[in-house]
């Protein structure tokens, strides 16, 4: 424990220096499903809208009750897994191999 403080600043100095390629990011040709939970905190949906922005085939869906520790795909499985196909079939992709 006596080296995290060490350890948090250097990895918050380098997501200060990391810049995102953002049009490496809108030519992103596949579809993108994010979900998030109304028990987090606001900076999930403001990361749902600045993805949204992003990425020209994106599906968000809000998670009653779920959080980033107690997450979507934790909670709701099955919903998680029909929303994904959803998507898939959208963009044309049928039902993926196991």
């Amino acid at each position: 424990m006596a080296n995290r403080p060490a350890g948090i600043n250097v990895l918050n100095e380098a997501i200060l220096r990391y810049r995102l390629d953002r049009e490496g990011l809108r030519s992103f040709d596949r579809s993108v499903y994010y979900s998030y939970g109304s028990l987090s905190s606001p900076e999930w949906q403001a990361m749902r809208d600045r993805l949204d922005a992003l990425f020209p085939d994106f599906t968000s869906e809000l998670y009653e009750g779920a959080s980033h520790l107690n997450t979507s795909h934790q909670r709701e499985p099955a919903r998680v897994g029909s929303a994904l196909h959803r998507v898939w079939h959208r963009a044309g992709a049928g039902t993926p191999a196991p």
